[in-house]
């Protein structure tokens, strides 16, 4: 729950949601498949296989099927594990754009088919434009939380009793809206993203 001082702390420069915005707020970004293809609604450019639920199977990109389904569980999820044949895939053209696998063979998990359908649905909503212009409010605001935690360390409270705890937070916002007026007016506006340092030493060198 986000307390009351830091939410109505000053962000120069950052946009002003408008309670049209605020009424229907964007879904957390999903991440992209990890396998080497991608499925449909998958978020990379290599070539698609087409999943058929009532068959069990699913067709590669050079129309081959899988030959095996299994229902598994991984870590505590239902998952389905798809495994094409090693005769299937090893004279196949488009075999080094499916796997990178040593065996030769393609390997697909997926998720039970409501769940797959939500995340590809989610997926494909992420690259408009009307969601990408929603997020953007969220991520400011999200962005100015994690640098109140940071800085100082109100998810838990220091004190005992709710007059205190909320003194704390008023003092906390108030320190924030002072370390980001001086950024503002000294260093230029808080619009670039965060960076590690290992990826500010990876720019510096690539210099």
């Amino acid at each position: 729950m986000v307390p009351e001082a830091v939410a109505s702390t000053i962000v120069p420069g950052a946009p002003t949601a408008t309670p049209a915005a605020c009424a229907s707020p964007p879904r957390l970004p999903t991440r992209p498949p990890r396998s080497h293809t991608t499925t449909s609604g998958g978020s990379r450019t290599t070539p698609t296989a087409t999943i058929n639920w009532k068959t069990r199977q699913v067709r590669c990109p050079a129309g081959r099927t899988s030959s095996h389904w299994n229902p598994v569980k991984q870590h505590g999820k239902d998952a389905i594990v798809i495994t094409f044949s090693v005769l299937t895939c090893r004279d196949c053209p488009l075999q080094k754009q499916c796997t990178a696998s040593r065996t030769g063979r393609r390997m697909l998990t997926l998720r039970p088919e409501e769940l797959h359908e939500n995340l590809a649905r989610a997926r494909a909503e992420q690259k408009t434009d009307t969601w990408k212009n929603k997020y953007a409010l969220r991520a400011g605001v999200e962005g100015t939380i994690n640098q109140a935690l940071d800085i100082t360390g109100f998810r838990r409270a220091r004190y005992r009793g709710l007059p205190k705890v909320r003194l704390h937070h008023a003092f906390s916002a108030t320190a924030l809206n002072v370390i980001r007026l001086d950024a503002h007016w000294t260093t230029g506006p808080l619009d670039r993203p965060r960076t590690s340092r290992l990826e500010r030493l990876s720019y510096r060198l690539s210099a």
